[in-house]
């Protein structure tokens, strides 16, 4: 592994995007998205045990069949009513050349919980008191650098990447980013009414109206946009169904961009829409489902193949070598504008599936 490759000198911390994600995001989430309905002052507790509160008639079991009840859910950055309020979201990893044609836009679902739910940071988190003293947009991206992406062993979120993404010699041409900027996180009750937090995708689907107003409230939507916009990069990786469906949604509110399905040959299929009223859902149902089950087709089908069923699974395109062609339109004329590549999260990545998901995205450029 290249020990360099997370190195300061391969990214830009003058990013405008940023910058304007630092300085607005608490208002965004006041404004935009709104408070949590329960808040916890751990300092004050210093222990999981945070009563009084409400749980909600939601409930479920971890992998151990434990069972909580869900007391709330949403970012962390406004979860706690100590110190100093809101925090800002958190700033994309933007290398120095992301913007050039053969760099990679690499999209994720959501932050995990960076910031310790009590006492002391532990492995790959920052302290609320460190997170609050960053004063930029370039401090936090590089405090979140060094303390959560390659604090010495690279994160097992961050190594995947590096692993997929070792064509390139360091971070310089990926920009890293997730649909939602916040470090969303549920917040539930044990039966011995122990606060816990759950930041995986189970936790997304089991709340996925608050996530939905986080990923596509406004101004999130318009930092989406300018960051996915901003450059010249022909390939997206989507890590994960989450953060495949929501890129999906994004470019299908623009009325200029056509979505094909491509192989790595001449074959493509579509172009693909929604339904009109599956965009204007605010309830957040298109967060446990695929993409391709919730599109409908403007043509007949051609030879390429039935992928009606195969495609409602990410093993679909390691095994086809597809992606979906995001195209612009303009009068009669359509040009390739992105590659969308979706691919299993880092979490349930293996030497296998890391192997063939970087032989597809170097597929994607030729």
């Amino acid at each position: 592994m290249n020990g360099n490759y997370w190195s300061d000198t391969a990214f830009n911390f003058a990013d405008a995007v940023n910058t304007d994600v630092f300085q607005r995001s608490t208002k965004v989430q006041s404004e935009e998205v709104g408070r949590l309905s329960a808040t916890f002052d751990f300092t004050a507790t210093g222990s999981r045990h945070v009563l009084p509160l409400q749980s909600t008639s939601l409930k479920f079991r971890d992998k151990k069949r434990k069972e909580y009840s869900a007391i709330t859910s949403g970012a962390q950055q406004a979860s706690r009513v100590a110190g100093p309020g809101f925090l800002p979201w958190l700033p994309d990893l933007v290398g120095k050349r992301w913007k050039e044609r053969e760099s990679i836009l690499v999209c994720g679902a959501a932050y995990a919980g960076i910031l310790p739910l009590f006492g002391g940071p532990g492995r790959f988190q920052i302290s609320v008191e460190d997170y609050s003293a960053a004063r930029t947009s370039a401090s936090l991206q590089s405090l979140f650098l060094h303390r959560v992406v390659a604090p010495g062993p690279v994160h097992n979120y961050y190594r995947p990447i590096q692993d997929i993404c070792s064509f390139f010699q360091d971070a310089s041409r990926v920009a890293i980013f997730d649909v939602c900027r916040a470090s969303f996180t549920e917040f539930a009750l044990d039966d011995q009414n122990e606060l816990f937090e759950f930041c995986d995708q189970k936790a997304l689907e089991r709340e996925e109206a608050e996530f939905a107003k986080y990923v596509e409230c406004p101004s999130e939507q318009a930092w989406l946009r300018r960051r996915v916009e901003g450059g010249n990069a022909l390939r997206i990786a989507a890590l994960g169904s989450v953060a495949e469906h929501a890129l999906i949604r994004l470019f299908a509110r623009c009325d200029n961009l056509k979505l094909y399905l491509q192989d790595a040959g001449t074959n493509s299929l579509g172009p693909y829409t929604y339904d009109k009223y599956a965009l204007i859902d605010k309830g957040g149902s298109w967060v446990h489902k695929y993409a391709y089950p919730s599109l409908r087709s403007k043509c007949h089908r051609t030879p390429i193949e039935d992928t009606n069923e195969r495609l409602q699974n990410l093993q679909y395109w390691i095994d086809s070598g597809s992606w979906w062609s995001v195209r612009v339109s303009d009068n009669d004329k359509e040009v390739e504008r992105w590659r969308l590549v979706p691919l299993y999260h880092p979490r349930f990545q293996n030497s296998t599936t890391v192997t063939k998901s970087r032989a597809l995205l170097e597929k994607a450029i030729l």
